[in-house]
């Protein structure tokens, strides 16, 4: 090198080297890139799973009576510790929409009639559009006796298996009264 700058050589050497470097770093850019969509792809599903299974697990821990009337449908009874009424709500897989809904809350005043607060049974969904779930399936775990025990849940979330299982509670001495599917 002399005192006036680089030469000619210097400085294709400089950027030969340089685009060597860049060559090889910009596939593992790319690479980084995928994997941290990926990763917040993966986090949103366990989000949405999350959710579905909190609403879940609210209805089943604080139930007073659970069936499973079919594979796609879960019926819970439980008692408003307000109004002291039992409430039974619905949880079921829509093939048609994708979605596991929740039926609107009804209400059993005294054991002998059902309403329905607007008049009319809304089905709220669970999952949220973007989130499909491709199946649901509900179940009733039995123990040596034939009294039910767990309630399981399984359902994909965008190619996500998730499976999740609600001990019933047990009221007094007894479980809680299930119908048989």
């Amino acid at each position: 090198m002399n005192d006036k700058g680089f030469t000619l050589l210097e400085t294709v050497i400089y950027l030969a080297l340089c685009g060597l470097l860049l060559g090889g770093l910009l596939p593992v850019a790319y690479q980084l890139a995928a994997a941290a969509d990926r990763d917040t792809a993966s986090a949103a599903r366990m989000n949405e799973a999350a959710f579905i299974d909190r609403k879940l697990y609210w209805a089943i821990a604080s139930a007073t009576e659970a069936a499973v009337p079919s594979p796609s449908s879960l019926v819970v009874t439980m008692l408003n510790g307000e109004t002291f009424k039992s409430v039974i709500l619905t949880f079921a897989f829509n093939d048609d929409t994708r979605t596991v809904a929740r039926a609107a809350v009804l209400t059993i005043t005294r054991g002998d009639a059902l309403a329905s607060p607007n008049g009319a049974m809304q089905a709220t969904a669970l999952n949220a559009p973007s989130f499909p779930i491709t199946d649901a399936a509900f179940a009733l775990q039995r123990d040596e006796h034939d009294a039910p025990v767990a309630v399981t849940v399984t359902f994909t979330v965008d190619s996500t298996r998730f499976a999740f299982r609600y001990p019933l509670p047990r009221h007094g001495m007894f479980p809680i009264s299930c119908a048989k599917p």
